[in-house]
């Protein structure tokens, strides 16, 4: 069975029952259900010593995600009526918010906890100063107090506000929940507990011989919508973050894309094509952070013995001749650098989708997301602890298996007729409506099933390594002007 339960698949939150939200028993199982994923997560470390590793040096020691978890919930409960305790002045404060550096210059930017400094590398002694034990002795105390608020609070279910509330705070564990695994694929094999027997598909799998065709599946113009229109109705309350709002057509011209995500087998041509090496396929600033980084290959890949491995969360220096056929995970320029690669060696022009492409390919032309999630091979929601191989497609199919997010072009924006932010989380998408932050949608195998709705943004620096990415190509046919007209 698998190491990390996966929780009940709930498709779409759009189809969740208004009366089921209304139901105080529904937020408590709901909140239960998430705190035991995230302690199942945090159980993987091997010993108190590795929460104060910094696996990835643009982010803070493991130990401020324990505590960031029921601070951050906690916080949105005070925006609730008559709810203003505080648990800890100094935890509520120290681990409010975590931090997001620019990827080529390690500074942090925005407003964050009073104690953080504009540079984070190195925070684990100052982190030694606070024990494992008394951050979970404040997780403790918080999640006996969101219980007691939502046992005899007498919360207004019915009220748009409380909803969004608890909305935020469910969704936001998701989402950190998945971060934290980002961080544990790069933590050293010996910081996590290898003696849990896990399901592990990639243990019977031998090399691949051979990578079915990612075929170019050619898609007519048409209109296509982003987002979700604003409702202010209780009775019809469906939740999204203030990006997903609202809605926003366009004309979407006729384009190619491929079947399925890039994967590894293919990116190792662009790699063993000296992708790396090659200014063309970078642009000039990214081309100098890549050799100045001295980075030759994806983030979870490893060079041993002359030949690449591929790191998972618990499956560490796989062969990458077994998982060829896996999706490739890596940044945006790296998904970039081989499209213009690919571009040059087949004489056309090949570009990662914008957002409104993608969603007119996965959403509207197709029913492949729909599908898949109602299938039993659907690779979300912690299901299993790695990405999975892709399927052969036929003509005219398009293939989401999850395993992966996948990269647009567009840059991270309101839409049109944007309000402004959640009152009571000001700075989720504010801070990161930079024109430094790009779309990814869909979902990788540990995005929770909730996340994955048709007006779901995610978004990333374009250099960042980490995220569980992946991109599909597209082709514009006969287009001189901007393949895509929004309004």
């Amino acid at each position: 069975m698998n190491v990390i339960e996966s929780l009940p698949n709930n498709h779409y939150q759009s189809m969740i029952d208004k009366k089921i939200q209304s139901d105080v028993t529904y937020w408590i199982n709901k909140f239960n259900q998430l705190w035991n994923r995230s302690d199942q997560l945090f159980s993987l470390l091997r010993s108190p010593d590795d929460y104060y590793k910094q696996p990835i040096e643009l982010r803070l020691p493991l130990l401020f995600y324990l505590g960031h978890l029921p601070c951050f919930s906690w916080a949105q409960f005070r925006h609730l009526n008559g709810i203003n305790d505080i648990i800890d002045n100094t935890y509520d404060d120290l681990f409010v918010r975590g931090v997001d550096p620019d990827v080529q210059t390690g500074v942090v930017e925005h407003t964050h906890s009073s104690r953080f400094s504009t540079n984070i590398k190195d925070e684990e002694n100052y982190w030694r100063s606070f024990t494992v034990q008394s951050v979970n002795e404040y997780k403790k105390k918080v999640r006996e107090q969101i219980l007691r608020v939502l046992v005899h609070g007498n919360l207004d279910l019915n009220n748009l506000h409380t909803l969004n509330v608890l909305n935020i705070a469910t969704e936001h564990e998701m989402l950190h929940q998945e971060t934290l695994m980002y961080l544990f694929v790069q933590l050293p094999i010996e910081s996590l507990r290898m003696d849990i027997i896990t399901e592990m598909d990639l243990r019977q799998t031998s090399v691949v011989s051979s990578l079915p065709e990612n075929r170019w599946v050619t898609l007519p113009g048409g209109q296509t919508s982003l987002g979700k229109p604003y409702n202010d109705q209780p009775s019809t309350f469906s939740f999204g973050w203030d990006n997903e709002f609202p809605r926003e057509s366009c004309h979407v011209p006729s384009f190619q894309i491929q079947s399925h995500p890039v994967r590894n087998g293919d990116f190792l041509q662009f790699i063993l094509d000296d992708g790396y090496s090659t200014s063309d396929w970078w642009d000039e600033s990214v081309f100098e952070w890549i050799k100045a980084s001295d980075i030759h290959h994806p983030m979870t890949w490893t060079r041993k013995d002359n030949s690449y491995r591929v790191n998972f969360v618990l499956q560490r220096d796989i062969p990458l001749d077994f998982v060829l056929d896996h999706p490739v995970l890596l940044s945006q320029v790296e998904a970039k650098a081989f499209c213009r690669w690919l571009s040059k060696k087949t004489g056309e022009t090949i570009d990662l989708p914008t957002e409104s492409e993608w969603i007119y390919a996965m959403w509207d032309w197709s029913e492949c997301i729909r599908d898949s999630l109602m299938s039993s091979d659907c690779n979300i929601n912690f299901r299993h602890l790695h990405t999975i191989p892709v399927k052969s497609t036929t003509a005219n199919q398009l293939q989401w298996q999850g395993s992966a997010f996948e990269w647009t072009s567009s840059v991270f924006r309101p839409f049109s007729g944007y309000r402004g932010p959640l009152p009571t989380y000001l700075e989720y998408s504010a801070d990161f409506f930079d024109n430094r932050h790009f779309v990814l949608l869909g979902g990788s195998y540990v995005t929770d099933s909730t996340l994955i709705r048709r007006s779901f943004r995610n978004w990333y620096q374009d250099t960042y390594q980490y995220v569980f990415a992946t991109f599909r190509c597209v082709k514009h046919i006969n287009h001189t002007d901007n393949p895509l007209t929004e309004s």
